[in-house]
């Protein structure tokens, strides 16, 4: 079972910390919708056997569309929990020896971003910086891996797992009268908790010459660096 929460726990207690919020002076309550776009990597192993020099790396295209529900105090520090989405996926391509290897691996994510939020509360353009963590449930993943030609036997497997995550960004109010609308957009780095430099951290099996060459690739994305856009209104 994976051991984050489901949308319908989120969604309670959202209701709860955001009657509980309202009540409470000087904290304002925002809900927003937002995109993102950006790249998903695993790095090279770091040592120097035959096997480290097999892997070849991944980075790819991330995209995805979530929600936040964020608690602020004074317009200065917030809390923020966000639900998202998203394609995590990447291939890679390395020539090693007499081999070119060509590979794909990934899958999509529920993500749920869980920071601090420090803003500069002064008026119409707000910057902020935040720092969290970011919670990771990966669905099914995929893999292939080519060499000369030779589709290789690939499998791939996965677990929850949490990234520290950190950013910068701003948030631009619109004048509207009666509404508090905002457009924030920012720019965001993760990097997972527990994946190290070695092999061992990217696979289980990587053999491509012998009778009966096969792999199989960790497909928990190391590092995350995207942007965000989106809107949000607060009450």
């Amino acid at each position: 079972m994976k051991p984050h929460a489901s949308p319908v726990i989120i969604a309670v207690a959202a209701l709860a910390f955001s009657s509980t919020a309202w009540a409470l002076p000087g904290v304002d309550i925002g809900l927003g919708v937002f995109g993102l776009a950006g790249a998903s990597i695993i790095d090279q192993a770091s040592g120097g056997s035959e096997a480290d020099k097999a892997y070849p790396g991944f980075a790819g295209t991330r995209t995805g569309i979530g929600f936040t529900l964020e608690a602020r105090v004074f317009g200065m520090l917030g809390i923020e929990a966000g639900y998202i989405k998203s394609s995590d996926k990447g291939s890679g391509d390395i020539k090693f020896g007499t081999f070119d290897v060509s590979a794909s691996l990934g899958q999509t994510a529920t993500h749920i971003p869980v920071v601090l939020k420090f803003v500069l509360p002064i008026p119409v353009f707000k910057p902020f910086a935040l720092v969290g963590i970011d919670y990771v449930s990966p669905d099914t993943c995929e893999a292939t891996l080519k060499t000369g030609g030779v589709t290789i036997p690939t499998t791939c497997y996965n677990a929850s797992y949490s990234m520290w995550t950190a950013g910068i960004g701003a948030e631009i109010a619109l004048p509207i009268p009666g509404l508090d609308i905002r457009i924030p957009f920012s720019v965001r780095g993760s990097k997972h908790r527990d994946f190290g430099d070695t092999m061992a951290d990217r696979r289980k099996k990587l053999a491509l010459d012998g009778a009966s060459p096969s792999a199989d690739l960790r497909s928990e994305w190391r590092y995350d660096v995207y942007g965000t856009v989106g809107a949000a209104i607060f009450f």
